[in-house]
């Protein structure tokens, strides 16, 4: 049987971007470059073949860059982009894996700033179990706290046909929906998008909240998020099919180490009403 992972983030190779982010009374930042990799490991116990198809936004996919790789039982391999044979330069879109054996995959970004900074972020490959028509964002930002955070959602479109998506905001003090930030776009079948917080009129400077990401009825999506400033910092997140009543978390910190690390949870609740948690 074939099985399909798909990755969801939007795959760029070495190119120059538009103004992505503005901050609140800094200067406005842009990508200097992004590129991107993804690990494949096979967790069957015989060897494989996988085989991997790059789309651009448009859904078309970019025939010339398709590989063929060898999969051996318990290995993995690593793809980086810039490496991919005749994957254009500017390549912008989406992956799916497809083997004849199980696997489970991860993508790797790294982002320079025009200032020089840089951040890198992991995320997890969706197989076909895992993609859907909604998923939930717990934690959405624009020009967030004294690091300036903003965020920016990726969807994928996993059918042949366009889907239409509709994004709600809900504020993170109350759960009451920013009902004007409502967004819907268009998503070209085995396309992708980007929806960017910060470029959204009707979200407050200092936004923080969460989201839904539904598509129209049949259709099937995959979704993840990028929270992001111009100091480097860079996180990734897969959005959520369902919520849960137990949820663990394997390393909390607080000025740990000698760079003092710390965390933090975003907690959703998907239930009308006020929830409880300890």
């Amino acid at each position: 049987m074939n099985r399909k992972v798909t990755l969801v983030i939007t795959l760029l190779l070495m190119v120059a971007l538009a103004n992505v982010f503005m901050v609140a009374a800094q200067t406005p930042i842009s990508v200097s470059s992004a590129v991107t990799s993804f690990q494949v490991q096979n967790t069957d116990t015989t060897d494989g073949t996988v085989s991997v198809a790059y789309y651009f936004e448009n859904g078309t996919e970019d025939a010339n860059a398709a590989q063929s790789l060898a999969l051996p039982q318990g290995g993995n391999i690593n793809v980086y982009q810039p490496s991919v044979a005749n994957l254009d330069d500017g390549f912008r879109g989406n992956v799916v894996l497809s083997a004849d054996v199980s696997m489970g995959a991860i993508g790797a970004q790294l982002v320079t700033w025009d200032n020089g900074k840089q951040g890198a972020a992991n995320y997890s490959g969706l197989n076909e179990n895992e993609i859907g028509q909604t998923f939930y964002l717990p934690t959405l930002l624009k020009n967030f706290g004294g690091g300036v955070f903003s965020t920016e959602i990726i969807v994928q479109n996993v059918g042949a046909t366009t889907a239409t998506v509709t994004i709600s905001y809900y504020n993170s003090a109350d759960g009451s929906e920013v009902t004007a930030a409502k967004q819907t776009v268009s998503v070209a079948g085995n396309g992708s998008t980007t929806v960017k917080q910060a470029d959204n009129t009707s979200l407050v400077d200092g936004f923080i909240g969460g989201g839904v990401v539904s598509a129209a009825s049949g259709e099937q999506i995959a979704v993840i998020a990028n929270s992001f400033n111009n100091e480097g910092r860079l996180t990734t997140y897969n959005g959520f099919k369902a919520g849960a009543t137990n949820f663990f978390a394997p390393t909390m910190t607080r000025a740990f180490g000698g760079s003092l690390f710390s965390t933090s949870a975003q907690i959703m609740a998907l239930d009308s009403g006020t929830t409880a948690v300890t």
